[in-house]
């Protein structure tokens, strides 16, 4: 009347169920990826690649090693050549900014807090300043002339320019 050993095999643990479980969650989420990509690339047809077959070349005639060697060694020169000439190029584009417009207009407000007024071209003159620090400020003038920071003025074209503050 005891109960035999074959039906304790076919109890199955809760950890067992579980995991059947799972497993039987994910084959249903791939057949259902599987089904889409069914779906999606049923109507598509693929063709083989078609296999090309040239003619082998025979050479004409026998080439040296160095004459190979020569031009390789020519087309190596040529493309340096070109190389260089845009390097130099490259390193002007790649020269970074000394000053910025942000210092700039710092510079001319420091300016405006000194004195209630100041003339542009005497603060940033040619003649002590380098070009691209001048067009730098200039910049930064405009900048605060639209954000109503200051107010500019200037009396003769190519005259000097007065700014003030607002």
């Amino acid at each position: 009347l005891l109960p035999s050993d074959n039906e304790e095999s076919e109890e199955i643990s809760e950890e067992e169920l579980l995991r059947r479980i799972i497993e039987y969650k994910k084959y249903k989420e791939i057949t259902k990826t599987l089904k889409f990509m069914y779906e999606e690339n049923s109507v598509r047809f693929y063709k083989t690649p078609d296999e090309i077959k040239l003619p082998k070349q025979k050479l004409e005639r026998d080439y040296d090693k160095q004459l190979i060697i020569d031009a390789y060694s020519n087309v190596v020169r040529v493309n340096q050549e070109k190389v260089n000439q845009n390097a130099s190029n490259i390193e002007k584009i790649a020269i970074t900014d000394k000053y910025t417009v942000a210092s700039k207009v710092k510079e001319m407000l420091r300016e405006l807090v000194n004195r209630p007024k100041f003339v542009f071209n005497a603060l940033f003159s040619l003649k002590k300043c380098e070009k691209e620090e001048v067009v730098t400020a200039f910049s930064g003038l405009l900048e605060l002339s639209r954000r109503s920071k200051v107010i500019t003025s200037q009396e003769n074209l190519f005259g000097d320019i007065s700014v003030r503050k607002k």
